[in-house]
């Protein structure tokens, strides 16, 4: 691990505010993957699935990967929407449709992981997935908070 002096070099110094901003930036990311769970990067995705990085690419554009962007601009994926190495198509479809309602992508990435004990019996959206439950009723789920959100 390097220190601050190290990273800058011995005659450049962190100004106060600097380092306050860093140590937000820190605590808020800390605080997001315990929420979320881990976050994966792109290469870890590659691996998992086996594929390219174009692979990844694609299929985040076309909505099949939930992707994060990290206050420097790279990706992260959370590692709940994979079960047994493939992304939960319902699950994922499901955030899309929260995520296209102006909000965040890391709002909708939360609400994933919440769970609601009015529509899906306590249970997450990523727990509703991963019990093989039916994918309608998570759809229908996601359209009604999703029409909630946009409001």
């Amino acid at each position: 691990m390097q220190t601050v002096g190290e990273l800058l070099g011995a005659d450049r110094s962190l100004s106060v505010e600097a380092a306050r901003r860093g140590g937000l930036l820190a605590a808020a990311s800390q605080a997001w993957e315990n929420e979320l769970g881990p976050l994966l990067g792109t290469a870890e995705v590659r691996e998992l699935l086996g594929v390219s990085r174009q692979r990844v690419d694609e299929l985040l554009r076309s909505k099949r990967l939930i992707a994060l962007s990290d206050s420097a601009g790279h990706r992260q994926y959370p590692a709940f929407q994979f079960h047994d190495g493939q992304p939960l198509g319902s699950l994922v479809a499901a955030f899309w449709t929260v995520a296209d309602a102006a909000i965040s992508p890391w709002t909708a990435a939360s609400w994933c992981v919440a769970p609601d004990d009015d529509a899906l019996n306590g249970l997450s959206p990523v727990a509703w997935a991963r019990g093989g439950r039916d994918d309608a009723d998570l759809a229908r789920v996601a359209r009604q908070d999703a029409a909630r959100l946009d409001q």
